[in-house]
């Protein structure tokens, strides 16, 4: 068996103090987003978890729909904070299928979504005709 020069063991016991410290900061850290997420996102009433209800998100926007494991799953609308509206599919938590997406400037796309997206066949509606 070799022994190992001092300078190693020295450098082993630091790194290992410091990803000790790495690992409480970032637990203090984690702790304090989600009490910060908790005071201004919630589900205002029904089943947010599995089943229908209404969310408020943390930057002022508010889904109303079907949940599945937490998450935007089935049929709902999403109110933007800027106006905006989507009504329609949602899959894992992205507008997904056929949905209308209107504008807070009175336009509206009717179509299809994948992955939040306009996608395949849709129609731009503009109020400027």
């Amino acid at each position: 068996m070799t022994a190992l020069p001092l300078h190693a063991i020295s450098l082993y016991f630091k790194t290992v103090k410091f990803l000790k410290n790495m690992r409480f900061l970032l637990s203090v850290w984690v702790f304090s987003i989600a009490s910060i997420t908790s005071l201004t996102a919630q589900c205002l009433e029904g089943d947010c978890q599995n089943g229908r209800g209404v969310y408020q998100f943390d930057n002022g926007n508010k889904y109303a729909g079907d949940f599945r494991k937490a998450i935007m799953n089935g049929k709902g609308t999403l109110y933007f904070a800027n106006g905006n509206r989507y009504n329609g599919d949602w899959q894992g938590g992205f507008r997904e299928g056929l949905g209308i997406y209107y504008f807070s400037n009175g336009n509206a796309y009717t179509g299809n979504f994948k992955k939040n997206k306009f996608h395949g066949q849709g129609t731009m509606t503009f109020t400027s005709g």
